[in-house]
């Protein structure tokens, strides 16, 4: 029981989920369709961030959100202990359920 435990414990824990965060990093080159982004979220209670690779659609809304306003990812999470997350992407927009400004006056803290 205790062996089976532990591999259970090494295992990166895959499902569809839905995460809400704040998009902190943008990383694309001149000719790529699409990007990489890093959303800062809570997972299991604890502040973490996850990348995600993007399409162009995606990518432009992630520009657009980039510290000013939440966004919404759902997909396939993937925890990878002791790693930053990753997320299998199926559809990622702004959260549209809160209307804030994550910094009102414009400036990033």
């Amino acid at each position: 029981m205790r062996e089976v435990a532990a591999v259970l414990r090494k295992d990166p824990v895959e499902r569809q989920e839905v995460i809400y965060g704040v998009v902190v990093g943008l990383k694309s080159r001149a000719g790529d369709e699409g990007g990489r982004v890093e959303v800062e979220t809570i997972i299991d209670g604890g502040k973490r961030l996850v990348r995600l690779d993007l399409a162009d659609d995606d990518y432009e809304t992630a520009r657009a959100s980039h510290k000013r306003g939440p966004v919404v990812a759902r997909g396939t999470l993937h925890r990878n202990p002791g790693r930053i997350a990753t997320m299998d992407v199926v559809s990622f927009e702004q959260d549209l359920s809160l209307p804030i400004d994550i910094y009102p006056h414009g400036h990033a803290q």
